[in-house]
């Protein structure tokens, strides 16, 4: 049965999959375990962890997601 969103989900997976495959240097897998424990287990999140990633390491990750990438 079609989803009726004119296949953009699938092109989206499809995105993602690639800039996963591409970088295979990022720590998909801990970004991923960050924004569950966040959204699953808010009450027991260590906040002290959760500002040490927004001051530590979101820039080194822009600057790694922008290597390769043409600039506008």
């Amino acid at each position: 049965m079609p989803r009726g969103d004119g296949g953009r989900v699938e092109d989206i997976l499809l995105a993602i999959a690639a800039i996963r495959d591409a970088r295979p240097d990022v720590p998909w897998r801990a970004i991923s375990g960050m924004r569950d424990r966040v959204v699953h287990d808010y009450f027991r999140t260590n906040t002290r962890r959760i500002w040490d990633v927004v001051t530590d390491d979101l820039d080194p990750l822009e600057n790694a997601l922008r290597k390769g990438r043409p600039t506008p």
